[in-house]
């Protein structure tokens, strides 16, 4: 597995965009860790956290030979040069 990371600060936030490809022709299970200083604050609808996420990241599915982007916000103002981390957690 392959990953991007980037982020821009906002009002004192740090804003994180993760690409995770997935080159196998399987399904593979992720885990994105943030690795900032601070607590994760994930997308949410209707102020509940999007499914998957957690304190500490994300853990989710990425499809045979896709990608998918994540993004999430973490109330610290810090330039890092990996604010996350990925795994591959297997089929």
């Amino acid at each position: 597995m392959e990953y991007d990371c980037a982020t821009r600060t906002v009002a004192g936030t740090t804003l994180v965009t993760v690409t995770v490809r997935n080159e196998a022709a399987v399904p593979r299970r992720v885990r994105v860790r943030n690795d900032l200083p601070g607590p994760v604050l994930p997308p949410r609808r209707d102020g509940v956290p999007e499914r998957g996420w957690d304190g500490d990241g994300f853990t989710g599915v990425v499809a045979a030979n896709d990608e998918r982007s994540l993004g999430y916000a973490c109330p610290v103002v810090r330039d890092v040069d990996d604010p996350a981390a990925v795994e591959s957690l297997g089929r």
